[in-house]
């Protein structure tokens, strides 16, 4: 999408079904991991680089040039930055305490990010975080203090953070001292499913949608269009001179009408609008058009 233009590509099937995952390095390069393998998409035209590895969860480029990619239950792989490059296992040392690498099973990398130090992060789906630098593995639970074991997003900041999206909160990573950041701190939600930061330094995160609000939301915007319906309606009678429909009326609604309607005015002049209504106001007979005209 560029303005407000869209193309779609992989109409001709190249692709495959899913594209799983879209990624630009430091160079400017974007790569794209799909059913069909990985693929280079600019600068140039469109290249598939391998046919392997497929269901890719991530993909980044290395300190040594290497293309490196992560998987839904395969772990990491990587490729030589060029076509027909064949997928070889990462080197990963065993984690700390441990006498083994880890498995393909306890790296099903959800997200994976390579940062400025080439540090590769993995987030996985139910056993945490992994970070893998300069041949030490650390892994990150939620029993170490991280806030969930399933990591839905990571993100790097412009002073280096390393900030940790999971079903329990956000956690902040910077020179291994961990903040995490949950609804206990002041969050709407402890799932978040994505971190960005904006130019002011601020970070956004996103939450899954609340139904209920959306809801509410929706009826708040139906009573309002019904509101000004009737309002409409009421105009219309008065121009068209028909004789007074006089009917009881409540003040206190009539009066609440006209304020709901008013309040987006006043707020965009800065102004702030509030009633103080009597709660035992008597009924009063008018025709409705002629009393919001008061």
């Amino acid at each position: 999408m560029r303005s407000s233009s869209s193309q779609c590509f992989g109409d001709d099937g190249s692709l495959g079904k899913t594209v799983w995952t879209i990624s630009e390095d430091r160079s400017g390069v974007l790569r794209i991991g799909a059913d069909s393998g990985v693929w280079r998409w600019k600068p140039g035209p469109p290249l598939r680089e391998s046919a392997e590895p497929r269901d890719v969860s991530g993909l980044a480029l290395t300190e040594d040039a290497h293309i490196l990619a992560s998987t839904f239950g395969g772990g990491l792989t990587q490729l030589d930055d060029r076509p027909g490059a064949r997928p070889a296992p990462y080197p990963m040392q065993p984690p700390i305490g441990r006498t083994r690498p880890l498995a393909g099973r306890e790296l099903n990398a959800n997200r994976m990010l390579v940062d400025r130090d080439g540090g590769v992060w993995i987030g996985t789906t139910e056993h945490g975080l992994v970070h893998s630098y300069r041949g030490r593995t650390d892994v990150f639970t939620k029993s170490d203090g991280l806030s969930g074991d399933i990591v839905n997003f990571l993100f790097e900041d412009r002073e280096g953070n390393i900030w940790v999206a999971t079903t329990g909160g956000i956690d902040r990573f910077r020179e291994f001292a961990v903040t995490t950041i949950s609804s206990r701190e002041g969050l709407a939600s402890d799932a978040v499913v994505s971190v960005l930061g904006d130019r002011d330094g601020r970070l956004l995160e996103r939450y899954p949608p609340d139904v209920t609000q959306a809801r509410q939301r929706t009826m708040k915007i139906v009573e309002l269009g019904t509101l000004a319906s009737e309002i409409i309606d009421r105009l219309r009678s008065l121009y068209k001179k028909e004789a007074p429909k006089r009917v009881p009326l409540a003040v206190n609604e009539v009066i609440g009408e006209m304020a709901e309607l008013l309040r987006g005015q006043a707020m965009r002049h800065g102004s702030s609008l509030r009633t103080d209504l009597a709660d035992d106001l008597p009924t009063v007979v008018a025709d409705r058009s002629r009393s919001s005209r008061c």
